[in-house]
């Protein structure tokens, strides 16, 4: 792949303008739709992962597939792909230029501040979660944030599907000190590596350094969040539990990140694996009450009603006997 194709037009449409990150997936850029007039996001995927083998460019279209069906608010889904011929690429919701690298840098950061950059990601690998997938290589560069502070995680979903489908080559599973010890051995990787490292950078970002370890407690690291909000404190050392069996959910950090739950609160064990505590993950209170009007922004407010459209899909599908007719991938388009 070229070191710089700025400018260069991909799939008759996608004018690049711009690189976002470069890893082992490939490249990450910034792009213009000419026919339809917007700003998107394109992944360009590196030629050895597909090895130019048209049978594993098959199996990547047929495994990539689920990601067309994603639609949440604070995820990066794909709007469109195109895997084969020698080339495969993913248009994505367009995507900031600064990540959470960024907040990270500015030190300890306090609760209202955690909760703004850490609810979005939260809600959305809970939804992710929900459909079997999971990101498996989460750290603060994969999380993107725009002036404004919306938040977007990148490409849930790709590095598993890709492994699903046949990659040529092993792809990386998060970065050191983000990745949990059931990463070494890949094939048992799920949602709980991801809520292993969301619990990772939330300790970053309110302490303002690393966790030196599992037995590296948050309320010792930031005494003030500590007294203003034990649980979360006592939460965060959970997800980072070496054991994915120990580790609560995502769905339980976003509850107790959930406006209506801000405050000083109780220290109350959530039980591993699940979403229980003060809510259950749907955007309501313990009681199962809607929360009070106005504690809501208009952007959790569409988070809440993805999460919950989610669930109705999936308890549909989980009740429907027959499969659906597979979808065409590749050149497929979908509207946001």
């Amino acid at each position: 792949m070229l070191d710089d194709i700025t400018g260069a037009l991909i799939g008759g449409r996608h004018r690049l303008e711009g690189l976002l990150a470069r890893d082992d997936l490939g490249s990450l850029w910034r792009a213009r739709d000419e026919k339809g007039r917007r700003t998107v996001s394109v992944r360009l995927l590196d030629e050895r992962i597909l090895g130019n083998d048209p049978a594993r460019e098959v199996a990547a279209r047929g495994a990539l597939e689920p990601l067309l069906d994603v639609r949440h608010p604070a995820l990066a889904y794909p709007l469109e792909m195109d895997v084969g011929r020698g080339s495969a690429f993913l248009v994505l919701r367009p995507l900031p230029t600064s990540t959470l690298e960024a907040a990270a840098d500015r030190g300890p950061l306090d609760r209202p501040t955690l909760r703004g950059l850490l609810l979005p990601p939260a809600t959305g690998l809970a939804y992710a979660h929900a459909q079997d997938l999971a990101h498996l290589a989460l750290q603060p560069s994969a999380i993107f944030v725009s002036r404004d502070e919306d938040v977007l995680v990148a490409e849930v979903g790709v590095r598993q599907l890709l492994a699903a489908g046949g990659a040529a080559v092993e792809l990386r599973r998060g970065r050191a000190g983000f990745r949990p010890p059931e990463q070494n051995e890949p094939a048992t990787a799920g949602p709980p590596a991801d809520a292993y490292a969301l619990g990772v950078i939330l300790f970053l970002l309110a302490a303002g350094r690393a966790p030196l370890g599992p037995d590296d407690l948050l309320a010792d690291a930031a005494p003030a969040l500590a007294r203003e909000d034990p649980a979360l404190c006592e939460l965060c050392d959970t997800l980072r539990a070496p054991s994915a069996s120990d580790r609560p959910t995502t769905a339980a950090l976003a509850d107790a990140l959930r406006p209506e739950l801000a405050g000083p609160r109780r220290s109350s064990r959530i039980a591993p694996g699940t979403g229980t505590g003060p809510g259950d993950g749907s955007g309501r209170g313990a009681n199962g009450a809607d929360p009070t009007p106005g504690a809501w922004t208009r952007r959790e407010e569409e988070r809440r009603r993805a999460e919950d459209a989610a669930r109705r899909a999936q308890a549909a599908r989980a009740a429907d006997d027959g499969d659906r007719p597979p979808r065409a991938v590749g050149a497929t388009s979908t509207s946001e």
